[in-house]
């Protein structure tokens, strides 16, 4: 069962408090749908991305930005063509968790600082 209220501040967010209904959060998914970043693609291939075993491999070994090594290099090839074969759209609950957003009602600021004092 779809979440009623979703916790979403980020980009293409339509609500400033965050507290998004559903039919809100659709029309925030169809804004970002062309964005490279947070479109449906990106978040297609985000999750293909963490069942592929070369890109667990891959992001396991934390490459600084230098010259890779030709095993690393091989390894981000097998990655990189895992990630972008048999992709298959994102579901709501695989999009919400790609943005970051939180299937519940967002805390309230103002009573976030009262508990702080």
């Amino acid at each position: 069962m779809p979440p009623k209220t979703i916790c979403y501040g980020g980009p293409g967010a339509i609500v400033k408090n965050g507290n998004h209904t559903l039919k809100q959060f659709i029309k925030v998914m169809k804004k970002n749908k062309n964005d490279i970043g947070l479109g449906h693609k990106s978040c297609a291939i985000w999750r293909k991305e963490q069942k592929c075993r070369s890109c667990k491999i891959f992001n396991k070994v934390k490459v600084l930005p230098r010259k890779l090594t030709k095993k690393e290099e091989r390894i981000w090839d097998k990655c990189d063509k895992c990630k972008k074969t048999g992709v298959k759209p994102c579901s709501l609950k695989k999009y919400i968790e790609f943005l970051g957003a939180e299937p519940i009602k967002c805390p309230n600021p103002a009573s976030l600082n009262d508990n702080v004092k």
